[in-house]
């Protein structure tokens, strides 16, 4: 599947701040909110996570056929075609690594060079999230509770420009500078 069309660029993308130069995913003061509810997997990354099964099972303890819901969302706007759920165990994703901050299959693709798309998009591009085509910050409570947006933490740059590089590779979007400043 190509890359998802965007058609309209919340313009507050543009006005948050971003995070600081390592990312969401190495923020020190992160508490892993985002990760309470589990997550959307797209298809792209349940594929790359069962191609790395070994390596995942073995830093989350699970079998990997406990780890979704049963059943493909019918959205095609996701990486893949569609996508499921991550269960959450503990009051966590699945795949939130215990006793330590962060997330096995960030760790995964980081520490052992695989592919980002292990990744599931929605992680990717937090606090940035996507629907029919608008592209928009996520949940507004959600971001309150992240520590990474605290002002001494936030980049000077906005979370457009600190998240650009995913962005750029997972949608398509035309026209982003008249969106954004309308």
């Amino acid at each position: 599947m190509g890359k998802i069309k965007i058609e309209w660029v919340d313009p507050r993308l543009h006005l948050q701040k971003g995070f600081e130069e390592n990312g969401c995913v190495k923020c020190l003061e992160c508490n892993d909110n985002c990760c309470t509810k589990g997550a959307d997997v797209d298809r792209s990354a349940y594929d790359a996570i069962f191609k790395s099964r070994g390596g995942v099972e073995a830093l989350i303890g699970m079998r990997l056929e406990d780890c979704f819901n049963k059943g493909w969302g019918k959205d095609a706007g996701y990486p893949g075609g569609n996508a499921t759920r991550s269960k959450t165990k503990g009051g966590a994703c699945v795949f939130k690594l215990r006793g330590e901050k962060g997330c096995a299959l960030f760790k995964l693709a980081f520490s052992n060079g695989l592919t980002p798309d292990i990744v599931p998009a929605i992680c990717r591009t937090y606090p940035i999230t996507w629907n029919h085509g608008k592209l928009f910050l996520e949940d507004e409570w959600l971001i309150k509770e992240c520590h990474c947006f605290a002002k001494n933490n936030c980049s000077r740059k906005s979370i457009f420009e600190t998240q650009k590089s995913v962005l750029d590779e997972l949608f398509d979007l035309p026209g982003q500078t008249k969106a954004a400043s309308e």
